[in-house]
């Protein structure tokens, strides 16, 4: 099928999705079809899954109680458009992309996911996908990382490429704000505040741009579990003009990357370094500043200019 609309099915006057045993709203093979303004509640499976469909746009819909899976759910389907819509009591993932190259998401609201006992999801989780551009969602509440983006969130095989975070509001979530196991062109312009472990970390990105973001500047002590900001395995990586406060561990810490630089962030009251270094060539540290950290200032071990 190509070009059809799912729309404006509301629960609230008994005419909309609920109660599915299966997907609230599943699009399959089914090419540019609008899904926009739909209550979705109470599925069986996911709220709204799109499955080898290209072209299709999911917007402005209120997915609730997906205790099965997950809100919104985009599988093997490319230049899929996710935007505005509120998802909130997942059982797994808010929103969740497999195989979805040239994805969107854009301005959703994602609350309360990983509900289901005994297992830990993320409130956004891209996989195995190129080209996604994650931008200005909300996210909180979520039982691992409020954003996730990498391979298969078990088993860590596969990965993505060339994905843009930036923008996002996340806070109370269980591990890291942002979490990226490889493949993040940039994770900037993100405000993240309580969380358990690290506030943005990013792993395995290559030229990775790690600018003007808010962490742990809403919150008191210890409102970042591990590391405010920490990039693993990332030549090339720049950190310009952060704001890192209360982070229980390093303001910003970086593990064995060459060509890095470091530079006009601040950074007060962490537990540990305020900038720690760890190996690498070619680390250019400059025009920060540091106040309050429970160690040294900066600490750069093994790593050469």
């Amino acid at each position: 099928s190509t070009c059809v609309t799912i729309s404006n099915n509301d629960d609230t006057v008994g005419t909309g999705v609920k109660g599915s045993g299966n997907n609230g709203i599943g699009v399959y093979g089914s090419h540019g079809t609008v899904v926009a303004g739909n209550d979705v509640d109470d599925s069986g499976w996911d709220g709204i899954q799109t499955n080898g469909s290209n072209g299709v746009q999911v917007t402005g819909n209120s997915v609730t109680d997906t205790f099965g899976a997950s809100g919104i759910a985009i599988l093997g389907s490319l230049n899929n458009y996710v935007a505005g819509n509120y998802v909130d009591n997942s059982g797994r993932l808010g929103i969740y992309a497999l195989n979805a190259d040239g994805l969107t998401v854009h301005n959703n609201s994602v609350y309360n996911s990983g509900l289901e006992a005994g297992l830990e999801w993320s409130g956004i989780h891209v996989e195995s996908t190129d080209g996604a551009t994650i931008t200005a969602n909300v996210v909180s509440g979520a039982d691992l990382d409020g954003i996730n983006i990498g391979g298969n969130i078990n088993t860590f095989d596969g990965t993505s490429s060339n994905v843009v975070v930036d923008g996002n509001t996340v806070y109370s979530v269980t591990r890291d704000g942002i979490h990226a196991t490889a493949g993040v062109l940039s994770a900037s312009g993100n405000t993240v505040d309580s969380t358990g472990d690290e506030g943005i970390e990013i792993n395995n990105s290559t030229d990775v741009a790690v600018n003007n973001n808010l962490v742990g500047t809403l919150g008191g002590a210890n409102n970042i579990g591990g590391n405010g900001i920490e990039v693993n395995n990332s030549n090339g990586a720049d950190m310009f003009t952060n704001t890192v406060m209360n982070a229980v561990g390093h303001g910003i810490f970086v593990d064995p990357s060459d060509n890095i630089q470091i530079a006009h962030n601040v950074i007060n009251t962490v537990g540990n370094d305020g900038i720690n270094v760890y190996l690498g060539n070619g680390v250019d540290i400059f025009d920060n500043s540091i106040n309050n950290a429970g160690d040294d200032g900066i600490q750069v071990s093994g790593a050469n200019n």
